[in-house]
């Protein structure tokens, strides 16, 4: 009975190491190595952050050029062209750049304001709204638009963030 007892205990044993290794992650990497659930979570994490990295537009007060965003048509530009304090807010004029062959209509988008540090870096966020743009952006061109950055005086304003595009519809030219 007891050669019984420690067979029995013995097959449990193997049984035990055969289903805990079945339920190991033993997916590889390229190198090979061992790769956890949560290695593979916070990779596909950074691989979705990158894939929206281009889904927002970066502007610093004060600095030329302009910055893509990505948006359900394909890419827009977009640059700042000047701040004028307007009562206890700021006015901003925008120059949005279509490269597209088609006119947008009802473009929106999200924009967010804050401040930077001496290095560029941001501070704090210190507004945030959806806006509407109400005349169409032209095919082809820059398109100024101003925006009111309600509560932010120019002194204060570092950064324009603008992210979550959309539009309602297009024009296009018959030949």
């Amino acid at each position: 009975m007891n050669l019984y007892i420690k067979l029995v205990a013995l097959l449990f044993t193997g049984l035990s190491l055969v289903a805990c290794n079945k339920f190991t992650d033993n997916t590889k990497t390229t190198s090979g190595k061992s790769q956890t659930l949560e290695e593979r979570v916070s990779s596909l994490e950074i691989d979705n952050l990158l894939d929206q990295l281009d889904k927002y537009a970066f502007l610093k007060i004060g600095s030329d050029g302009y910055a893509p965003i990505k948006f359900d048509l394909g890419v827009l530009t977009v640059k700042i062209k000047d701040v004028q304090p307007y009562a206890n807010s700021s006015k901003v004029t925008l120059d949005i750049g279509n490269p597209l062959g088609a006119t947008i209509t009802g473009l929106k988008a999200t924009i967010q304001w804050g401040s930077v540090n001496e290095k560029g870096d941001v501070l704090e966020e210190l507004g945030s709204k959806e806006v509407t743009i109400d005349k169409n952006i032209m095919a082809g061109s820059w398109n100024t638009v101003q925006i009111t950055l309600d509560g932010t005086e120019p002194k204060k304003l570092g950064f324009i963030r603008v992210k979550k595009v959309t539009h309602t519809g297009i024009i296009l030219t018959r030949r």
